[in-house]
């Protein structure tokens, strides 16, 4: 008994954690550049409410296959472009461009460490 409460606590948790990673990519795909790799973490955010809602054993380990293949897209993204965003000229772009790419990369961020956290999620339900 305490066993399925301390479950339906975890699901509602990670439910939650992906509930964040879907906010995180829908404000940070109204970014004016590098915001493909937000609307990739949607459709896998999204796919996963899929797999958790149908208590699917085949969906939810594709979603495992998935959260590790968006967390190396992740890490590949940072290493790429977080230089580049962050010496981005006023000079060069106006003030509101400047603000919307740097907002794609603070939600980038903030979504990693959510899909970090997620993934420690998908290790304890496995």
């Amino acid at each position: 008994m305490i066993f399925l409460m301390i479950l339906n606590q975890l699901q509602s948790l990670a439910v939650f954690l992906i509930y964040a990673q879907i906010g995180c990519a829908l404000i940070g795909s109204l970014g004016a550049l590098y915001n493909g790799v937000l609307l990739i973490n949607l459709a896998i955010a999204l796919f996963a409410l899929v797999a958790i809602e149908s208590n699917s054993q085949s969906l939810g380990r594709t979603y495992a296959v998935l959260l590790f293949c968006a967390l190396l897209l992740d890490i590949s993204w940072l290493i790429l472009f977080t230089q580049e965003i962050w010496s981005i000229s006023a000079e060069t772009y106006g003030t509101f461009f400047i603000f919307s790419v740097k907002l794609t990369m603070a939600m980038e961020m903030i979504g990693f460490f959510v899909r970090l956290s997620s993934s420690l999620f998908v290790r304890i339900d496995s």
